[in-house]
């Protein structure tokens, strides 16, 4: 029996074959923006979760106490951000990108804590 032959579409790929789309993020006026000085990550077999807080420079007597009882002060996180394991090598990728050109540019990055 003769193979099939795969038959072209108009582009040039193959009929079933993946077209390969590139995408460029627009913020709006209306996309939220957090500003988070706090960041937890955990993971799952299926995705990566980093859960973003605003941790106040000023605490509360409440809280002072709790500190120096040694005991983790309890905070609500702002947003969830749910990554599924096959993104975060490029997450990764991406953030070391941005780090480099942020150093070029204003130096060093401190470590704090």
């Amino acid at each position: 029996m003769a193979a099939k032959k795969a038959r072209k579409i108009l582009d040039g790929r193959t009929e079933g074959e993946p077209i390969p789309v590139k995408f460029q993020l627009l913020p709006s006026e209306s996309t939220s923006s957090f500003y988070c000085n706090y960041v937890e990550v955990a993971h799952s077999p299926y995705e990566f979760s980093l859960s973003f807080a605003k941790i106040l420079t000023k605490l509360r007597p409440e809280q002072i106490s709790t500190a120096k009882a040694g005991q983790p002060l309890v905070v609500d996180s702002m947003v969830q951000v749910e990554v599924p394991t096959n993104l975060v090598p490029g997450l990764i990728k991406a953030l070391n990108i941005e780090r480099k050109k942020y150093e070029k540019r204003f130096g060093k990055i401190r470590k704090t804590g």
